[in-house]
């Protein structure tokens, strides 16, 4: 079965140009497309947890963990704030699960 794309790659003009099942690709994706290049959690720039360059977030190929890493923070962030909208609170932690 094929992965979801949930991750979207726009070029500083705000053109779709990827669909990516994993951050790891999404962000190789941005760093060949250079500065300016988001990443989204959909096609929402609501949802954007990366730009690349050196203005921006930007940190090179060779730092791609550490940028997933923050890509991935930043989606649990926006996704609890999104619940918050809806909800009026911030989700209950599950058991074992750190906010």
């Amino acid at each position: 079965m094929a992965s979801r794309l949930d991750w979207k790659v726009y070029t500083r003009d705000k053109i779709y140009i990827a669909g990516c099942a994993h951050p790891e690709d999404a962000i190789q994706i941005a760093s060949f497309r250079g500065p300016g290049t988001t990443i989204r959690w959909g096609h929402s720039s609501k949802w954007t947890c990366w730009t690349e360059g050196p203005e921006a977030d930007g940190c090179g190929m060779g730092q791609c963990a550490s940028a997933v890493t923050l890509m991935r923070a930043r989606l649990k962030e926006k996704q609890r704030e999104h619940y918050k909208e809806g909800y009026g609170h911030y989700p209950e932690p599950r058991t074992g699960e750190s906010t």
